[in-house]
C-alpha cells in the first residue's frame, strides 16, 4: 500500500473524531480505551515509516536495474559492433551489486559505458551527464572476459611490405659493440615497417651502440640503437678551444661526469684545479666554442 494511502488510514480509523476536536473528551477515555487507541496509532506510524522506505529501497532498486540493463545492452552492441564473436557463447551479464555507499542518484539521460581498463574487461565504468556521476560495474559472468573482438579482414591481413636501400649488417654483431659505419653496407631488402624506422645513411653512427646482436644481413632499426656513453667520470680528455677563427687550442682536463654525444658535462684543469663546461664532441673529446 502506497505511503500516504497508510498514513491516512491510520490517522482516519485510529483517532476518534472528538479527539480532534474536544481535547477534553481524552480524559473521559477509560485507561483500557486510551492504551489501545495509542498503541494502534504507534503501529500505524511504524508501518508509514516501513512503507515509505520500501518504497525508497524499490525506487533505488528499480534504478539499479537499469543500470544493469543499459550495461548489458552495451556489451551486447560491443561484440556485435565489427563482426566480432565470442570464444564460447556469451550468456546474460552478471553485475555485482552497486555499493549502497555510493549508489547514485537517478539518471536523467542516457548513460555512457566504456573499458577503461584493457587488462580488466570485466570491469566497465558508468557515467551520467545529469546529474553528473560515475560508478565502476563489475560483470561477475564466467566468459565475461572470453570475448573477442576480431575481424575477418583484419585476421587476414598481412604486414605491409616494400623493398627499399637501407643500412644492413655486413657481419654479426655482438650486444653493445660500439658501431662503426663500416660494420655496414647499403643493400635493397624488404622492410616491414615505416621507412622512418630503418638507416639509409651510416653517417652519425660511430656514437651509438647496439642494444643487443645483429644478425648480418639484418636491416639496422632505430630500436635496436641507443647513444653510447663517449666518456666516462674520472677519465682523461682533451678539450678542444678555438679562441681565434683557424686557431685551436688543445687542453687536457679531468671529465667530472659522464656524458654522450652532445650533452654538456663538468670538467677540471689537471693543472689548475679549476672546473669548466664543454660539450661532448667524440670519444674522449670535448669542445667549447
Amino acid at each position: 500500500m502506497p505511503t500516504q494511502i497508510w498514513f491516512n488510514f491510520c490517522f482516519s480509523t485510529g483517532m476518534h473524531p472528538s479527539l480532534r476536536h474536544r481535547p477534553e473528551d481524552f480524559i473521559d477515555l477509560d485507561e483500557t480505551r486510551f492504551q489501545r487507541r495509542f498503541a494502534w496509532v504507534i503501529a500505524c506510524l511504524l508501518t508509514v515509516l516501513m512503507t515509505a522506505f520500501a518504497d525508497s529501497s524499490s525506487a533505488e532498486t528499480d534504478f539499479e536495474q537499469e543500470i544493469h540493463r543499459q550495461a548489458s545492452a552495451w556489451l551486447d552492441r560491443q561484440v556485435n559492433a565489427v563482426g566480432g564473436k565470442p570464444k564460447t557463447p556469451i550468456g546474460p551479464a552478471d553485475f555485482a551489486p552497486i555499493d549502497p555507499r555510493v549508489r547514485p542518484s537517478t539518471c536523467h539521460t542516457l548513460m555512457e559505458f566504456d573499458r577503461p581498463f584493457p587488462n580488466q574487461p570485466s570491469q566497465i565504468r558508468a557515467r551520467c551527464a545529469a546529474p553528473q556521476w560515475t560508478i565502476f560495474l563489475v560483470n561477475q559472468a564466467k566468459d565475461a572476459t572470453v570475448v573477442q573482438k576480431s575481424s575477418p579482414t583484419r585476421a587476414t591481413a598481412s604486414p605491409a611490405i616494400s623493398t627499399q636501400k637501407v643500412l644492413v649488417a655486413k657481419a654479426n654483431i655482438p650486444a653493445n659493440q660500439p658501431l662503426d659505419p663500416a660494420l655496414f653496407e647499403i643493400k635493397e631488402v624488404a622492410l616491414t615497417g615505416p621507412l622512418k624506422t630503418y638507416f639509409t645513411t651510416a653517417e652519425g653512427l660511430e656514437f651509438s651502440k647496439v642494444i643487443k646482436a645483429i644478425p648480418a644481413g639484418k636491416p639496422l632499426r632505430a630500436a635496436d640503437l641507443r647513444s653510447a656513453v663517449l666518456i666516462k667520470r674520472g677519465q682523461p680528455v682533451v678539450l678542444a678551444m678555438e679562441r681565434v677563427p683557424g686557431l685551436n687550442i688543445s687542453i687536457k682536463m679531468t671529465a667530472l661526469e659522464d656524458g654522450r654525444f652532445g650533452e654538456q658535462i663538468k670538467l677540471r684543469n689537471m693543472e689548475s684545479g679549476k672546473t669548466t663546461t664543454g660539450l661532448v664532441s667524440g670519444w674522449a673529446q670535448v669542445s667549447m666554442r
